[in-house]
Order: C-alpha cells, then structure tokens, then sequence
C-alpha cells in the first residue's frame, strides 16, 4: 500500500511504498506496514548493522541474521492474540516528521479499532541514550465490551540479556535469560555486537498483563502482553493506551545507562494522542 507523508527536509520517516525508512542518525532501519508484526527491521548503526555480540554462533533457525518470519532482526512490532491470526493491513497510514501512523479497523474475530504510533526520539542534552523508538498504541471497540489484549514483541541478535534494575544494580538473567515479569523496572537490557546495546521497556501507566524475554538459538525474543488481565474487557467509548521505548545506549556502563534511561521514560506524561 502506498503511504501518505508530509514531506520536510529532516523527516526522521520517509516512504518508499508500503516501506518506510528510519533516519534517526546513528540508528536506522525500516517498517513494512503490511507486515507490521516484524516490527522496525533492517536495524543498523551508525551504518552498521546489528549483529550478536562475537564469539556467538548464530542458529540455523535464524537465517544468518533475522527472524524466521522476515530475515531481518525487528523492534516493536504488533502481535495479535494466537487465535486471531496475523495482523491485517492498516486501512490508513501516513509518516510526518517524527511520526509514523497507523489506524487498524475491527476485525470480526477481533472487535477491536487501533492506532499505532512509531515515534522517532533523537538524543538530547541529559538524555542516556544515543536513538530511540516510542511505540504508542491506543485501542478502542464499538461493541458494548471487548477482550483487546496483544502483545509487542522484538526479535534480536543479542545474546546477554537482563533485567533492569534501579541505578545501583541490574538483575542479570545469564547468557540466556527467561522471565515472566522483568524485575524490578519491567525493562530489558539486550547486549548486542559492535559496542551497543539495546533497552526496551514499558511506561509504568501502561496497562501491562505479563512479559517474556526467551534466548534460543542465537535469537532473544522479548514480548510484552497488554491489556490481557484475566476477564479484562474494553468497553464501548473507552480509550486505552500502551507505551513502549526502545533505545539503544553504548555498551560502556550500559546498565546504569539502561536505568537512567528507564528513569528519565517512567518519570515523563504519557502522550494523550498522536
């Protein structure tokens, strides 16, 4: 599908049919709106791409550098309940400078409307980090009640991978960690090859159900599952919102970066619309 843009000279998004490229120096990559669940792919560095940290060997599963689905490595894609098949093809979709949009309509075996915001933040004067991604997801139904839970899931080729703790300590998972809520911040920390690392997390007012982050084969995966307490329904003309970072932060001193990071993220207002 081709993607409407409001084109300025320093847009952080730029289309290229149903791609959009990432230019948020040094971090770059691109999005296939038709294959939103892969997330932001294509992921590179300062002109390098991400790779796993040397000495690791990389499965057979993997492709030699990405995911079984795509063959790329990806950040923040949308995943829908198992039962509910792939993610459908937004009915509309436009970039602006900082801003990829996205609006899903209801699907009969998911009532549920969503708009998804792929948010390029550069690094700043007291920020930790050298890029990051904001994913903001809000749902809604026209139903008198809906179960609206999905999850947010990245697929990298890291093979260290904690959870991040306060400033004075981060809680290591070893070379491959799993665990179903991500201590004491709900952050990762994935150690990648070429002196970074990456650190996604989820802002504190974010309706968050549970959390996997499972190594295998070269491949750590992270999932976020939102909205989904048991018996949780969204109700008709209720407006529910997720917020994600994903940022990436030299590897030098990476987890007290990492909290930083955290710390600065759970401290700012979420957004109240795109």
């Amino acid at each position: 599908m081709e993607i409407a843009s409001i084109v300025v000279p320093d847009a952080i998004w730029q289309t290229e049919g149903s791609l959009v490229r990432l230019k948020l120096p040094p971090l770059g990559g691109w999005l296939d709106v038709e294959r939103i669940a892969a997330g932001i792919a294509g992921l590179s560095m300062a002109g390098r791409p991400l790779e796993p940290l040397p000495g690791e060997e990389l499965g057979a599963a993997s492709g030699g550098g990405g995911s079984p689905e795509t063959g790329q490595w990806g950040i923040l894609g949308l995943e829908l309940p198992g039962a509910a098949g792939p993610w459908p093809r937004p009915c509309e979709c436009y970039a602006r400078q900082h801003d990829l949009l996205a609006w899903f309509s209801a699907r009969e075996d998911w009532p549920v409307e969503v708009q998804a915001i792929w948010r390029g933040v550069p690094a700043g004067e007291g920020r930790a980090f050298a890029a990051a991604v904001d994913l903001i997801v809000g749902v809604r139904t026209q139903r008198p009640e809906a179960a609206p839970s999905f999850s947010v899931l990245s697929t990298l080729p890291a093979c260290q991978a904690f959870a991040v703790g306060a400033v004075e300590s981060g809680m290591g998972l070893g070379p491959w960690g799993w665990a179903r809520q991500g201590g004491p911040t709900g952050a990762y920390l994935f150690r990648l090859g070429g002196g970074w690392s990456y650190v996604e997390m989820v802002h504190p007012a974010t309706p968050l159900a549970g959390q996997s982050c499972l190594g295998e084969a070269g491949i750590s995966r992270l999932r976020h599952r939102l909205f989904g307490e048991p018996g949780e329904k969204l109700e008709r003309g209720v407006l529910l919102r997720a917020w994600i970072r994903g940022a990436l932060v030299p590897q030098e001193d990476d987890m007290r970066r990492a909290a930083c990071v955290y710390e600065q993220f759970a401290a700012s207002e979420p957004p109240l619309s795109g």
